[in-house]
């Protein structure tokens, strides 16, 4: 379990810091286009970070999970659980921050 914990925190992460770049690039075009009277593009950019923030939770919440049973079970992998729970605990905080940005 400890492995499948690393792995899907390591893989929120990825996808987190994917979508990141993109919401830079839809907002800077937001703005843009907010000088002609547009709104289309920041709908777009809160809808991504929506979707980014709940793809987020689907993988981060099991991540922790299965990191802290690891822990508790005592078995070998120890490092490789506690890397899970704590790259899981920085993936909910930028899945909290960006939950935030698109409200």
């Amino acid at each position: 379990m400890a492995i499948t914990s690393m792995v899907l925190a390591i893989v929120t992460l990825l996808a987190l810091l994917s979508s990141g770049s993109d919401l830079d690039t839809l907002d800077q075009l937001g703005q843009v286009e907010s000088l002609f009277g547009g709104h289309t593009l920041k709908r777009k950019a809160a809808e991504e970070a929506l979707n980014a923030a709940i793809g987020g939770l689907v993988f981060v919440l099991p991540a922790g999970i299965l990191g802290i049973v690891s822990l508790t079970q005592r078995r070998g992998g120890r490092g490789m659980a506690i890397t899970g729970v704590v790259i899981s605990a920085i993936n909910l905080l930028m899945v909290l921050g960006i939950f935030g940005m698109a409200m």
